[in-house]
């Protein structure tokens, strides 16, 4: 009873805690790096970089000794100091703690009273392993394996005596990332940067609205965090020419870099982060800070290849060991992901199809169909209101798909999503793939909106943001009770055991 009331008491001081230690590891990051000058210029870019220059050191620290108290209490020490010293020399002291204590409070609302991620049956395990085990002394496991940074990052800020901790880094990333894209919306609306403003409302809404609960986020949603931000960092340059093409690369690679690391199947961002690439930006390319951003994913792959003898479990061609488990894993995620829910199927060739259609296109619909409405609503009364809109609208869409960037990112778009329908067609694989595609078959009728009908879009996207508000505040009040009525304690967490609902 001492250890559940001390989670209540101390977990949204651990939050503040936590979040300002990785705020300093971000900003000395940052100093050499200089990602940050000339970018989105969000504050949510230090914490990531922050992030990653943490995973590079506990690695290294992991290849010694276990992430055990002492570790991660030196880590939180040494990032705070590091935080109050760049805090003194800031010029912009009350913007930063606004900054930290909406974050703060959006956190702990998001997180508090959540139920596990299904996931976390297993996933729990990996974390609990790198607290109490050195790289050299985990074992490999099908579930072990699956090697997500996140859960790695997870397990350098959980303190098994105080549970809460687990929720801690979900929460927050989730919580800047509704703050920047909320903020990046206003900057760029102000702008009149229309592209950017509205690829970041979209996002805002969607994360808002439909991925609400703490409990959904999982390993999959990290990723697809960034990259969100990896694509309004590109529609910014490519769309809008608003950021330095030196530095969009550098941040762009960091953060496909952390994203693929975090799951494999964000690999496809590589198709936005080739895009980039023309011979002046390679000629003036800092190729030190790329090898500097490398060391991530090159520390992981051989993090993976010490824990399953492959460098990517469970790509059988990575594998120099396991390499019949590797290949009978690949068929149980990719018959899973094709429909099979027993993994018995066929997935060669394309008979699997109607059985995927059969038992995924429900959450599909479920997952997008009233968001793409609510966005859609507006532009269909419209179409059937005004010849001349109708008229103009097709004009304009004409001139924007006549745009060669445009066309690039719209190409690399149902690129992605055929890639991923081909291979894992799985919602929770392919969610930054779908919603992009969404939003950019609804992006030049909002664009023509707002450049030819602003006072409508605005009072329009007003509304929506207010009621989506409360609909995220509702549902999260709401979780209270639902909670209660599975869980006799918070979290739901017990002698290092994750207990079942009631």
């Amino acid at each position: 009873m001492y250890l559940n009331e001390l989670n209540h008491v101390i977990f949204p001081i651990l939050i503040i805690i936590f979040f300002i230690s990785i705020l300093g590891f971000g900003t000395i990051f940052d100093k050499y790096t200089n990602i940050y000058e000339n970018s989105l210029k969000t504050e949510g870019l230090i914490f990531i970089q922050g992030l990653f220059l943490i995973s590079i050191i506990s690695i290294l620290i992991n290849f010694i000794f276990p992430l055990n108290i002492f570790v991660t209490t030196s880590i939180i020490l040494i990032g705070i100091v590091l935080f109050v010293f760049f805090f003194l020399q800031n010029n912009k002291k009350k913007q930063k703690i606004k900054f930290i204590l909406i974050v703060s409070l959006l956190s702990y609302v998001y997180a508090y009273y959540s139920g596990v991620h299904d996931d976390y049956s297993y996933h729990y395990n990996t974390i609990l392993n790198f607290n109490e085990k050195n790289i050299f002394q985990i074992t490999h496991d099908r579930n072990i394996s699956y090697n997500s940074n996140w859960l790695f990052i997870s397990s350098i800020f959980y303190i098994n005596s105080i549970s809460s901790t687990l929720f801690i880094l979900g929460s927050l990333l989730y919580s800047i990332f509704i703050f920047d894209t909320y903020k990046i919306y206003n900057k760029s609306l102000k702008e009149k940067s229309y592209y950017s403003a509205l690829v970041s409302f979209f996002a805002l809404i969607f994360f808002l609205g439909v991925i609400n609960k703490y409990k959904e986020i999982g390993t999959d949603f990290p990723g697809v965090i960034l990259s969100f931000y990896t694509l309004i960092l590109i529609v910014k340059y490519k769309l809008e020419n608003k950021i330095n093409g030196n530095n969009l690369f550098l941040i762009s690679f960091l953060l496909f870099s952390f994203a693929f690391v975090i799951k494999i199947s964000n690999v496809l961002l590589i198709f936005y982060i080739l895009s980039l690439i023309s011979i002046s930006l390679l000629n003036k390319l800092a190729w030190k800070k790329i090898l500097l951003l490398s060391i991530l994913p090159i520390l992981w792959l051989f993090q993976n290849y010490i824990i399953s003898g492959c460098l990517i479990w469970p790509i059988e061609k990575t594998c120099f060991i396991n390499n019949d488990k590797a290949l009978f894993e690949t068929y149980l995620i990719e018959s899973f992901a094709k429909g099979d829910i027993d993994t018995s199927i066929d997935v060669s060739g394309f008979k699997w199809i109607e059985t995927w259609f059969k038992n995924h296109i429900n959450k599909i619909i479920e997952t997008y169909l009233v968001f793409f409405l609510i966005f859609s609503v507006p532009i269909i009364f419209f179409l059937v209101r005004s010849f001349d809109f109708r008229k103009n609208i097709f004009n304009y869409i004409v001139n924007i798909f006549k745009k060669k960037n445009y066309i690039i990112l719209f190409l690399i778009i149902i690129l992605s999503n055929i890639v991923w329908f081909i291979n894992a067609p799985a919602y929770r694989f392919g969610i930054f793939y779908n919603l992009t595609l969404l939003i950019f078959i609804l992006l030049p009728f909002w664009k023509y909106l707002f450049e030819n009908n602003l006072n409508f879009s605005k009072k329009y996207f007003t509304y929506l943001f207010i009621f989506v508000c409360i609909y995220f505040t509702i549902n999260n009040i709401s979780k209270y009770k639902w909670y209660s009525e599975r869980y006799n304690i918070w979290p739901p967490i017990e002698n290092d055991t994750l207990i079942k609902s009631k």
